[in-house]
């Protein structure tokens, strides 16, 4: 079986609402006018070289939604930039809102966890990580002007316009974790790529065989064998002891 590791990001409109202060501590949901929603997401299969996109604005929002749920379907792997917490979460709710089958339970590598519970940054945002680790940056979209432009009711050229920088900057991030996700491979835990390859001997984090032996490691229930990948730099430990007490700490 082959790992199939879907690098996705979706982007949303904001909710409009009915507000009587700049700084509200509460609205209330009688005070909704138009929930959020997502616009557009962007994805690419892990070892393929094309980004694909899809908005309510180029496909319909039904569209859009049907390509989200065909991918998300084919995927075992999901790769995000703070997904668990929100690209995931709001794109099933998406898809229940529009009666679509439940999607499988897939694995999820988020790489703003990763890199935040693994190093320390003064910023965790994705345009401050790529820039320090990579020397790449996401695409400078002029802020909330973009997002209001693409939503304007009007079809102008202004509003094509914007929907094209919207394109690129959703690609973009998408294109970037490319190569942070293989930046930051090592650190990935609760992922099996040997597992998920079929391979019964191979690095945990990217499948290749090239380990070396590097020391043990000694847990309160034995001694196991340590390996270092030649290829990602990321450790696994064999799961046969090699020496046990009778008793345990």
């Amino acid at each position: 079986m082959q790992a199939r590791n879907l690098l996705i990001d979706i982007e949303c409109a904001p909710a409009k609402v009915w507000s009587w202060s700049l700084y509200p501590k509460f609205i209330g949901i009688d005070q909704i006018i138009e929930p959020p929603r997502m616009i557009s997401f962007a994805a690419r299969w892990y070892g393929e070289k094309k980004t694909v996109f899809y908005s309510e604005y180029h496909d319909t929002r039904l569209g859009m939604l049907d390509a989200l749920h065909a991918l998300m379907s084919e995927a075992n792997i999901v790769t995000h930039f703070n997904g668990k917490r929100f690209d995931v979460p709001w794109l099933i709710g998406e898809l229940e809102r529009e009666n679509y089958p439940v999607l499988p339970k897939v694995q999820q590598i988020d790489l703003f966890q990763i890199a935040k519970s693994n190093m320390r940054f003064i910023s965790n945002k994705l345009d401050y990580i790529s820039q320090d680790l990579l020397g790449q940056r996401k695409v400078q979209n002029g802020g909330f002007a973009l997002w209001k432009a693409c939503l304007e009711e009007e079809d102008t050229p202004a509003k094509a316009k914007a929907w094209a920088l919207m394109k690129k900057y959703n690609i973009q991030d998408v294109d970037l974790m490319v190569p942070l996700f293989e930046r930051l491979r090592p650190y990935i835990k609760g992922v099996n790529f040997a597992l998920i390859e079929g391979l019964e001997f191979a690095c945990t984090k990217c499948a290749s065989s090239n380990l070396i032996r590097r020391g043990y490691s000694r847990t309160g229930a034995g001694k196991f064998q340590r390996y270092q990948c030649s290829d990602c730099g990321g450790w696994s430990t064999d799961s046969k002891r090699l020496a046990t007490t009778a008793l345990r700490a």
